[in-house]
């Protein structure tokens, strides 16, 4: 297999690393592909027995739904912390059946990656925050189709414990829009109050799940 970006990598059904780009390689701690090749998740450097279930449960939701998924995902490699901006979509064979999970992606810039790390975590500590391991789905159909753009927005600032006056700043909006907003996905999400929309936004996990403005720079170093 040969792609023209400089970072992919191609896991067969039983989630092996059949193949991948030298770059990727190196990221995970390898020298040359071929040391990676033949691995699980559970073999990569640093890698975290949870990181490792995370990667693998995302590449069964591809392989099982016949879906493509863009995600962000923050991990400590053996070169160190990385965001990256991938996309996994499934490979299939001639009977219409997926024989695994083809990751293109892309380095967030440093510069870029260090002012979302407080964004996409819900630590409200003023201190600088540390990156956490963790994938976010970008526009997952199934859990953001009822809710429009704004809304998905909006929901993303109240589930890291932005106030409505605080998220009216961020996106440049009223207060009184932001409510508006706010309260057509309590009725969309059937929730009587905000507290139970925030109880069911972190029961669903809405927290791993973004909207794909987040790389809007206007929010940047907005929290």
């Amino acid at each position: 297999m040969t792609y023209q970006a400089e970072l992919w990598s191609y896991k067969d059904r039983n989630f092996i690393y059949r193949d991948l780009s030298d770059k990727m390689a190196q990221i995970f701690g390898f020298k040359t592909k071929k040391e990676a090749q033949n691995l699980s998740d559970f073999d990569i450097p640093n890698t975290s027995e949870k990181v490792a279930l995370e990667r693998i449960k995302i590449d069964k939701t591809v392989i099982t739904k016949k879906k493509p998924l863009q995600l962000i995902s923050v991990a400590e490699y053996a070169s160190g912390w990385k965001m990256l901006y991938g996309k996994k979509e499934p490979v299939s064979c001639e009977k219409n059946t997926s024989n695994g999970v083809l990751c293109i992606s892309s380095a967030v810039p440093d510069i870029v990656a260090n002012a979302l790390y407080p964004l996409l975590q819900s630590d409200k500590a003023k201190t600088p925050i540390k990156p956490k391991p963790a994938h976010y789905i970008l526009n997952d159909p199934e859990k953001m189709e009822k809710l429009t753009p704004r809304q998905r927005e909006c929901l993303f600032f109240l589930i890291r414990g932005k106030t409505s006056k605080q998220i009216a700043n961020i996106l440049m909006l009223s207060v009184r829009t932001v409510e508006a907003y706010l309260d057509d996905a309590k009725i969309k999400l059937n929730c009587s109050s905000k507290i139970e929309l925030i109880e069911r936004l972190h029961h669903e996990f809405f927290i791993f799940h973004i909207p794909d403005s987040i790389f809007q720079f206007g929010w940047v170093n907005q929290n």
